[in-house]
């Protein structure tokens, strides 16, 4: 008997062991729940998604009713199938701005109590932008030419793209080195930190603005080569005290006598000099009369004693003669218009006590080009004003943008200079009075994902009798977030 039912009690343990087998084994390799395949990451023209699979391995029907990514509800997501049966999938399509080498926790739930969860790294993106242009045009109406340029943008992975269409009379890149003053022991903070921002943006639109201090600076100018210089106002003498209108003796008085004329060929200065000979092109944030004060390499500052009044930059930097008034202002420049070109580059107005006068250049057949207008008036007249403005000196020139910019946010100053520097006007024959029709753009948010589009660049109405040949330049801007990069295509046409 004992015999017997210990017989039977072993059947019956090894019959339990065997249900557990079938029924714990495949439960613990196949848990009841939700399971999530691995998820796709993908750009679409809609924007950025992520689609995964899901599987009911549940015993019964389930209702599925929210969706988390790294513990945020996510409301933008959309299964093809709410209801789920015992074994059926759905796709679930989430509309999600990920981010690219990052790791997502993706968790599903559903009614009854039902779970599922997977961990996933996000793709590498290669953001990019094609552009091709379509075949210009150019209509003549009533003695205006009007240049029409059709274009298709593809994009991917970028933020937005701004499409610009330049004209000119002829256009050729000149690889002048771009140099900005960059020493500590002469600048002040302010001043820093917005060379800082500028040379790190300039890294992004793929231009190398080489940092240079009062040293490298006094090598420099021995050899005069062509380049650019950008200065930041204001600076900082040996004290620690800001100097406005201020700049390096290298520069400005090399011999250290206080005079700046002397050092000139033309009677002007070296800047002058260097502009009109040798191709410098000289920018000057902050300060429209840069050369009234003089910093030494003791960082001892002295008044330039050759200048004896409240505005004469433009005898000394322009080809101004010595009576010229090519500057005014009244404690400001007036009522503010922008134009064609500021819109198109999408830079704001700038503040400053002085502005160029754009009647008195004119008269004085002083070729610029101008970022901004400006009525002012004054004691009885008005005067038509303009700043930013590039001034043509001999093969260089004189980009001034302005003295009184703590209105502005460095962003912004940081950004409409690079906007001039990509418009580049030094490198041109610009068309008289371009900046009221010779540019035209667009600008596209694009959602970090895939987008194309097609259109149509129009300049305004060009006056016929004041151009003959025509270069057609277009660029197309695009901004990746990601990896905080800038995109660039350039495309010319030439016209006859």
């Amino acid at each position: 008997m004992d015999r017997k039912i210990r017989y039977t009690l072993s059947i019956a343990v090894i019959v339990l062991l065997l249900a557990s087998f079938f029924i714990f084994i495949p439960m613990y390799l196949f848990p009841p729940g939700l399971l999530i395949s691995e998820p796709n990451f993908l750009l679409r023209p809609d924007g950025r998604v992520i689609k995964i699979d899901v599987e009911n391995r549940g015993l019964g029907a389930i209702e599925l009713n929210r969706l988390f990514i790294d513990g945020t509800p996510i409301l933008t997501w959309l299964p093809e199938k709410i209801i789920l049966e015992k074994g059926e999938e759905t796709s679930i399509t989430i509309s999600y701005h990920w981010l690219p080498e990052k790791i997502y926790n993706i968790d599903v739930y559903a009614l009854p109590d039902t779970h599922g969860y997977i961990e996933a790294e996000s793709p590498v993106i290669e953001p990019n932008i094609t552009l091709q242009l379509g075949n210009c045009t150019v209509q003549e109406i009533d003695g205006v030419k009007i240049v029409s340029v059709p274009y298709e943008i593809e994009s991917l992975a970028n933020d937005w793209i701004h499409v610009i269409l330049f004209t000119y009379q002829y256009y050729e890149k000149y690889p002048r080195p771009l140099y900005v003053f960059y020493d500590p022991v002469f600048m002040a903070p302010s001043s820093i930190e917005r060379a800082s921002a500028f040379t790190e943006l300039a890294l992004n639109y793929g231009i190398s603005a080489q940092r240079v201090n009062y040293t490298v600076l006094e090598a420099i100018g021995k050899v005069r080569p062509p380049a650019m210089i950008i200065f930041f106002d204001p600076l900082m003498d040996w004290l620690g005290k800001e100097v406005h209108d201020a700049l390096p003796a290298v520069v400005l008085d090399p011999d250290e006598d206080g005079h700046v004329r002397d050092d000139s060929a033309y009677g002007k200065s070296l800047l002058y000099d260097w502009m009109y000979d040798d191709g410098l092109i000289l920018v000057t944030i902050g300060s429209t009369q840069p050369h009234k004060y003089i910093l030494y390499t003791d960082g001892r500052v002295n008044f330039n004693l050759d200048s004896f009044k409240w505005s004469d930059a433009s005898f000394f930097l322009t080809s101004g003669g010595e009576e010229s008034e090519l500057f005014r202002g009244n404690f400001g420049i007036g009522d503010y218009t922008p134009t064609r070109i500021t819109s198109s580059l999408g830079i704001e107005r700038w503040w400053s006590l002085q502005a160029f006068d754009k009647d008195s250049m004119t008269n004085e057949g002083i070729e610029f080009y101008s970022y901004g207008d400006y009525n002012l008036p004054y004691q009885g007249d008005l005067y038509n004003l303009t700043l930013p403005a590039f001034v043509r000196v001999g093969g260089g020139g004189w980009l001034a943008l302005g003295d009184d910019y703590n209105q502005m946010s460095d962003e912004k100053v940081i950004h409409d200079l690079m906007m001039i520097l990509l418009h580049a006007p030094w490198d041109s024959i610009w068309i008289p009075y371009g900046w009221y029709w010779d540019n035209s753009a667009k600008f596209y948010q694009t959602q970090g994902a895939e987008f194309c589009v097609d259109g149509t660049l129009n300049t305004e109405g060009i006056p016929s009798h004041i151009i003959d040949m025509l270069t057609v330049r277009v660029l197309a801007i695009a901004y990746n977030s990601d990896y905080n990069e800038i995109l660039i295509q350039e495309k010319f046409i030439y016209l006859s």
